[in-house]
């Protein structure tokens, strides 16, 4: 049984404390805001944070840059357990890929543009009339053989 915190309201000094901590734990951590509330004393809920963002711009902006230092925070997490591997550190290199594999796909889902699959399509197109395209008029002037502007 989880309990419950008790609504109050924070001064704008608290909330760029909390902020404060909230951002460091997530990038220097990996820590998500759910679990920096549930974890630290005299933090309001997660869904209190997300309000405090959504209303305030420069708070938006401190929190996505958050986002991005903790999904760095990721990517050097994966490359750590590629090193335990190589050095045998780590002994099982099967649940090693396992830890990886969801790591790249929260990566992915954290920052695609980052750290996504990049997909690159090469299209070449070339412009040709067709019959269907055409418009009635330029249909009638091709049957009889003239151009309709003329």
């Amino acid at each position: 049984m989880t309990k419950e915190k008790a609504k109050r309201n924070y001064t704008t000094e608290e909330k760029a404390n909390i902020l404060s901590i909230l951002v460091d734990r997530m990038a220097n951590e990996g820590m998500s805001v759910r679990e920096v509330c549930r974890k630290e004393p005299g933090f309001p809920t997660d869904a209190a944070i997300h309000h405090w963002i959504k209303d305030d711009e420069s708070l938006n902006k401190q929190y996505a840059r958050a986002k991005e230092d903790r999904a760095d925070f990721f990517f050097e997490k994966i490359i750590e357990i590629a090193l335990q591997v190589l050095t045998g550190e780590q002994k099982n290199p099967n649940a090693a890929k396992v830890a990886i594999d969801a790591l790249k796909w929260v990566l992915c889902k954290m920052n695609n543009k980052k750290y996504g699959d990049k997909i690159q399509v090469d299209q070449n197109v070339t412009e040709q009339k067709r019959i269907s395209d055409l418009f009635p008029e330029e249909l009638k002037g091709m049957m009889e053989g003239g151009e309709e502007d003329e």
